[in-house]
C-alpha cells in the first residue's frame, strides 16, 4: 500500500513506467491537497482532488500563475519575468483577453476544417514508421502527430515542430534528468526561434496561426515581440 513515504512526483524514476497513477490515487483518496518536499527547493502544494482543483482554478486572485510561474521549478526573476509573458503564465482578466485573440480558431466548427489535414499528417507518420524495423512509439508517432499539427497551425515546417516539442520536453523535465543550465537553454532557443518566426511572418503573412498573431492588435497596437 502507498504511503507518503512512497509519494515521489519529481523522480524520473516514478514515471519510467508511465504515469504513477498508484501515487495519484493514494493522493486523491488520502491527502488530496499534499506538501511535496524538495531535495533543492522548498517544497509545494499536490493538489490531485477534483473540488480542489476546480476550486483553485476559479480563484486566480489565490492561486496565481503568475505570481511564481507555473512550473516546479523556481526561476530566477529574470527568467520568470520571461515567463509571465505567456499566456499560460498570466492569470485573468489578461490571460482572457490574449486568449479571445486565438480562441476562435479553436471552436469544434473550425477545428473540424483540420480533419483531413491531420488524417494526412497521420498517415504520413505512420507510411514513415512502416518502413523500420522498430520504433519508440511516444517519440516517433504519438509525440510527432501534435509536433507536426502545431507547426501546421504555425505555418512553419513540420520538422521544426519536432524541434519544438524536444525543447518542450527538455523545459518539462524532472530535476534529475534535466539541469538549469539545459532548461533554460531550450528556453533561449525557442525565444530565437520566435524571433525569428515573427519576423518571417511580418515580411511574408500567410494564412496560419503566427501570422494571425503577428497582425493581431490589442487597442490599436500590435504585439510586442516578447
Amino acid at each position: 500500500m502507498t504511503t507518503t513515504t512512497g509519494i515521489d512526483l519529481l523522480s524520473s524514476a516514478s514515471f519510467a513506467g508511465g504515469h504513477p497513477v498508484e501515487q495519484y490515487r493514494w493522493l486523491r483518496e488520502n491527502a488530496p491537497v499534499f506538501w511535496h518536499e524538495e531535495t533543492d527547493g522548498p517544497g509545494f502544494w499536490a493538489v490531485t482532488g477534483y473540488e480542489q482543483i476546480r476550486t483553485a482554478s476559479k480563484a486566480p486572485e489565490t492561486f496565481s500563475s503568475w505570481a511564481g510561474g507555473i512550473m516546479i521549478n523556481d526561476f530566477p526573476p529574470e527568467e520568470l519575468e520571461f515567463f509571465r509573458s505567456m499566456i499560460l503564465v498570466m492569470d485573468p482578466p489578461k490571460h482572457s483577453f490574449y486568449r479571445r485573440l486565438v480562441g476562435n480558431l479553436f471552436t469544434p466548427k473550425r477545428a473540424d476544417r483540420w480533419r483531413d489535414s491531420i488524417r494526412d499528417i497521420v498517415t504520413s507518420i505512420l507510411d514513415e514508421a512502416s518502413e523500420w524495423t522498430s520504433c519508440n512509439l511516444v517519440e516517433d508517432i504519438a509525440g510527432k502527430l501534435p509536433s507536426y499539427v502545431i507547426a501546421e497551425l504555425l505555418g512553419i515546417p513540420r520538422s521544426e515542430g519536432s524541434r519544438l516539442y524536444q525543447l518542450t520536453e527538455t523545459m518539462h523535465g524532472a530535476p534529475d534528468v534535466v539541469s538549469d543550465e539545459q532548461r533554460f537553454g531550450a528556453m533561449r532557443e525557442i525565444t530565437a526561434y520566435g524571433a525569428g518566426i515573427r519576423a518571417e511572418k511580418i515580411a511574408d503573412p500567410a494564412e496560419d496561426l503566427a501570422s494571425r498573431l503577428v497582425a493581431a492588435e490589442i487597442d490599436g497596437r500590435t504585439l510586442t515581440e516578447q
